[in-house]
């Protein structure tokens, strides 16, 4: 709540319980129910309170892919890792690569030796390299979270996801 004006609570209150609702549908397999959620706390959310938790729900929603009504302004108007990864995902999006790469990178640079920040970069910067071929520069961003991944279960499935597209079975069983 630090990232809250004191009259603001109540609103990132509701921002933070929307994000965890969306994750934890998202993480038990249930993508329409988190899509279904983050789009009622996103269009519903009153454009004068921002808060960090309804910039991760923007972003979760941006992962998961599909229509989307307008989010509330302002949500990528920073420096922050949150708001780096939405412009990727929004350049991504419009099929911008050069303006996709520069934004996955200012992430990663804001991420630079915080676990969560990096793998947050890496769930979706890391499938994009793969994709694109650019694996060199995957195996550049492996390199930045493999210390994690017996530790963090985000962290292990994308070095999974890793030994899967450079073909080492015995990597992922």
């Amino acid at each position: 709540l630090a990232t809250c004006a004191a009259d603001e609570v109540a609103a990132c209150d509701a921002h933070r319980v929307g994000l965890l609702l969306a994750e934890l549908a998202w993480r038990s397999g249930d993508p329409i129910g988190a899509i279904a959620i983050a789009d009622r706390v996103l269009t519903t959310a009153s454009p004068e309170v921002e808060s960090v938790f309804l910039r991760r729900l923007y972003r979760l929603r941006l992962q998961l892919g599909g229509e989307m009504a307008s989010p509330p302004p302002g949500l990528a108007d920073d420096d922050s890792v949150d708001a780096w990864l939405i412009k990727a995902l929004l350049a991504r999006a419009h099929g911008t690569e050069q303006d996709t790469e520069l934004a996955y990178q200012q992430a990663l640079a804001r991420a630079e030796g915080t676990p969560a920040a990096v793998v947050a970069v890496a769930t979706t910067y890391l499938p994009w390299l793969i994709q694109r071929g650019s694996f060199d520069q995957a195996a550049r961003m492996v390199e930045q979270f493999v210390p994690w991944t017996t530790h963090d279960y985000d962290a292990a499935a994308l070095h999974m996801q890793w030994f899967a597209a450079i073909g080492d079975q015995p990597g992922w069983e």
